[in-house]
């Protein structure tokens, strides 16, 4: 079963205060037999981002937040899905380098981000 929902609704968000208040738009919940993927997902445009941004790098740091949840049956996933086409970027780093950083585009990707990311989710 998956469930895709926004988490913001008027001043209501689900929010990590670790990261600088970082509060993603949605939450994707994939439930498979015996196991939970609860996927955080920003749609966001990435000019005033960098590789090293807080919301970047969050798709590292919400392992912590993982491990600190001692719940064997729950993995937690962060994705950036950019509207900014990957060549604006100029961050030095290829797409794929990217998308291995959660980081996918919409704009450029349309027909196969979805697909990206639901292979991610792991």
């Amino acid at each position: 079963m998956i469930v895709f929902s926004r988490t913001s609704q008027r001043g209501e968000a689900v929010g990590f205060f670790e990261v600088g208040g970082f509060h993603p738009d949605f939450i994707l919940w994939v439930l498979k037999p015996g196991h939970q993927y609860v996927n955080f997902v920003e749609p966001h445009g990435m000019l005033r981002e960098g590789p090293g941004s807080e919301k970047v790098q969050f798709h590292k740091r919400i392992k912590a937040l993982e491990a600190r949840l001692e719940c064997r049956d729950v993995t937690l996933n962060s994705f950036i899905l950019s509207w900014t086409r990957h060549p604006e970027l100029q961050w030095g780093l290829s797409r794929e380098e990217m998308e291995r950083q959660h980081v996918l585009f919409m704009t450029d990707d349309r027909e196969a981000y979805v697909g990206k990311l639901m292979a991610l989710v792991k």
